[in-house]
């Protein structure tokens, strides 16, 4: 992996891991989470994806069981906060999360709920933004593992994200000890909420940017941005699960 290819050390990957299963509409009522499955003939999409703009053929969306375990994988991400008065980016090599998610109903409006979502992120290290060879190692060996976070679909196709209770999303420290590491030992305690912004053309896509997180997101009371993407799956290894407007 290079330096470039930035997997996010610390937060964020939902209980959903999602995006958005045949949907057309650019905002929604409300959201359903679903899975893609083979139904044979009849079915309203060409593959397993379920995907926007697909022909008819043999797969379509299907509500999820309530509690259906979801795997999240996330591409890409990366985690940008002010620590020990620098610009710091947290990498990852690989992030690998669990949670259940279940429709739910609030009002006359459907939601997608996530709960019990624990992420696990190895090979992790921290830099200055202003030293792109400086490598710190972060405790734990590299890995930092969040507490549990719970997620729920709103409007325009938003997902927030949270801890459940009143912890953070994850603390851990970026030591003093690396390759040209000047980054001083500090604790890093990342708080708040983020949305993710669910995907209608590329499905089971999930995405964080800085212009869509909200204002909530703290890594050590500090402002904090998150961008990546997460895809998910039904269990380890099941087929695509996302989201449909209801």
């Amino acid at each position: 992996m290079t330096r470039g290819k930035s997997l996010i050390g610390v937060l964020v990957l939902s209980a959903l891991a999602l995006g958005v299963l045949g949907a057309g509409s650019a905002s929604a009522a409300g959201m359903t989470a679903v899975v893609c499955e083979n139904v044979g003939a009849g079915g309203e999409f060409e593959t397993e994806h379920c995907g926007t703009g697909e022909g008819k053929g043999e797969f379509s969306t299907v509500p999820v069981e309530n509690g259906t375990v979801v795997t999240s994988e996330g591409a890409n991400p990366k985690l940008e906060a002010t620590v020990a008065l620098a610009k710091v980016i947290v990498t990852c090599e690989k992030s690998v999360g669990t949670g259940q998610v279940t429709n739910v109903t609030v009002g006359e409006e459907m939601k997608a709920h996530g709960t019990e979502t624990i992420i696990t992120y190895s090979g992790c290290h921290a830099r200055r933004l202003s030293a792109p060879g400086e490598t710190c190692k972060i405790n734990n060996g590299g890995t930092i593992t969040t507490n549990k976070l719970t997620t729920t679909t709103l409007t325009n196709h938003e997902v927030t994200v949270e801890p459940e209770g009143a912890t953070p999303f994850a603390v851990f420290e970026i030591l003093n000890e690396g390759t040209e590491c000047k980054i001083p030992k500090t604790t890093v305690t990342v708080t708040g909420t983020v949305i993710g912004i669910a995907n209608t053309e590329k499905h089971s896509h999930l995405t964080f940017e800085p212009a869509t997180n909200g204002s909530k997101l703290k890594a050590n009371g500090g402002a904090a941005n998150y961008t990546g993407t997460e895809v998910g799956h039904m269990g380890a290894e099941g087929p695509t699960v996302g989201l449909t407007t209801s």
